[in-house]
């Protein structure tokens, strides 16, 4: 049996001095973003000005992130969105060394959270978009829980779980839920 170690051991994007690229990461019990480049680690707040307006940009053209941080200071909001969607570490930069936006992080902030409604937020395995409710299974399948049980917390007919489920392995290429977990968890699907 072989291992596939293309994964291990790279490190996140602008974490070493003369890496130009940029990430966005962030701190999840405190909910505060940060971002490194050439080496340096800085808060949300210090991001330079070109790279914040490409995440303004992107705000402004999504009406349900709007209304989800209406309650917000713009600065929050835009922290608040920048944490949704860019917010995990990893070897794939956020902004190229030139300066340019990338796609977003497939990073779930939490269970359930309201970004996962937004125009720009996308969660997915291997390029197959996962649905709401197909990370809803999947949160239900993480517990262990009887289909039953699942079923029922979901509010959904055991058959419509079966039909959720079987879309799920589909799209992950998986052979049991143990596969769907085990690749979920690999691809950050899952908290």
């Amino acid at each position: 049996m072989t291992t596939n170690t293309s994964n291990i051991h790279q490190l996140p994007a602008g974490i070493l001095a003369g890496d130009l690229s940029t990430e966005i990461f962030a701190d999840i019990p405190s909910r505060k973003v940060h971002f490194l480049s050439n080496g340096i680690s800085k808060p949300f707040v210090n991001l330079p000005h070109l790279l914040k307006v490409q995440i303004e940009k992107w705000l402004l053209k999504d009406k349900q992130a709007q209304k989800d941080l209406s309650g917000k200071t713009w600065s929050e909001a835009l922290e608040e969105y920048a944490f949704c969607l860019f917010g995990c570490a990893d070897n794939q930069p956020d902004f190229c060394a030139e300066g340019h936006i990338q796609k977003i992080d497939n990073f779930r902030c939490s269970d359930n959270c309201r970004c996962l409604s937004w125009k720009n937020k996308n969660i997915s395995y291997k390029e197959h978009h996962l649905t709401i409710r197909e990370l809803q299974v999947l949160d239900g399948l993480k517990t262990g829980d009887p289909d039953k049980l699942i079923a029922h917390n979901l509010g959904i007919a055991l058959p419509t779980l079966n039909s959720h489920k079987s879309n799920i392995m589909i799209k992950m290429d998986a052979t049991s839920k143990t596969d769907v977990i085990v690749k979920s968890a690999i691809q950050k699907i899952l908290r």
